[in-house]
């Protein structure tokens, strides 16, 4: 009997030290667990969540082949944390990137139109300039044409033009109806000899503003006897002499070029201009021969 009641109480000290040992590792907060005692299959699903991961301690080194192929989603990327040298050259294209994306120009090399570089001074082309192609347009410094009418509110200064204003021999006729004159061979003469000192008209219209510059007459006088005058006169009340000038003799069979020396003369109104040729022969019809008379001029402001 007592050896029953003996091994009783031994199989119950054998009991209750169990369970303080194993309340023990129940109730002590700090107890450690040894490296390698908890293996994937000790842990339950979800049991492991960010909260109990240090940062930076989990690296794509540490996910398995199958997890890696999942990730085929969108993956929360930390801001700034993405850099140039972290991107292989040539694989963001214009496809990766939004059209609202708002990209510094200063971070755009080459030639790109951008809002730094548009200007004066950069060498930059344009297809079109308001949906106009370029040929459309007229330029300041070349000859161009415009199709269409165009209107000017204001003046327009022209800068200093020479022009010539050439009266060929055709042009003059007689002053008196009755004196003779004749064109021959492209020349002015005096056809009658005994018919003395007399003129020969044409009209010159200069334009208002006009600078005269240079009168020049083309002629043949051979022979010193006979003479000829050229005068041109402005029509106002009676004619007011501008210049006049003898032409002096030339060598037989010769045609030269006469500049007749006058002060500078700058047209100032509308007024009728005349050019008189006044021819005295000596002996022949061809004492004196006029080719033409021309006038050069300057003007600096707009003509018809």
């Amino acid at each position: 009997m007592k050896e029953n009641i003996s091994l009783a109480t031994a199989v119950l000290a054998i009991i209750i030290a169990i369970v303080a040992v194993v309340t023990s590792l129940v109730i002590t907060p700090d107890l450690s667990i040894g490296a390698g005692s908890i293996g994937e299959n000790e842990l339950l699903d979800n049991a492991v969540t960010s909260q109990k991961i240090k940062d930076e301690t989990i690296m794509l080194a540490d996910l398995s082949s199958e997890v890696l192929a999942s990730m085929s989603g969108v993956v929360e990327i930390l801001d700034n944390s993405i850099t140039g040298d972290k991107i292989v050259n040539g694989t963001i294209t214009n496809a990766d990137i939004f059209e609202s994306a708002e990209i510094d120009p200063r971070k755009i090399s080459g030639t790109a139109w951008t809002a730094i570089n548009d200007g004066s001074g950069t060498n930059l082309d344009a297809d079109l300039l308001d949906g106009i192609d370029s040929s459309q347009f007229l330029r300041n410094d070349i000859s161009g044409a415009i199709e269409g009418d165009l209107t000017v509110n204001g003046s327009i200064t022209h800068k200093n033009e020479t022009r010539h204003y050439t009266l060929p021999h055709c042009a003059f006729v007689a002053t008196d109806s009755d004196a003779p004159y004749q064109h021959y061979s492209g020349i002015l003469v005096n056809s009658d000899p005994a018919f003395l000192s007399h003129a020969y008209s044409a009209p010159v219209n200069l334009p208002e503003g006009a600078e005269l510059k240079k009168i020049t007459v083309r002629y043949s006088r051979p022979d010193a006897d006979a003479s000829c005058t050229v005068s041109l006169l402005k029509y106002a009340e009676w004619f007011t002499l501008l210049v006049s000038s003898d032409l002096p003799q030339t060598p037989p069979g010769t045609e030269e070029n006469y500049e007749i020396d006058h002060d500078e003369y700058i047209v100032t109104e509308n007024t009728s201009y005349v050019f008189i040729i006044s021819i005295d022969n000596n002996d022949s019809t061809y004492d004196v021969m006029v080719a033409w008379v021309c006038l050069e001029y300057i003007v600096t402001s707009s003509l018809p």
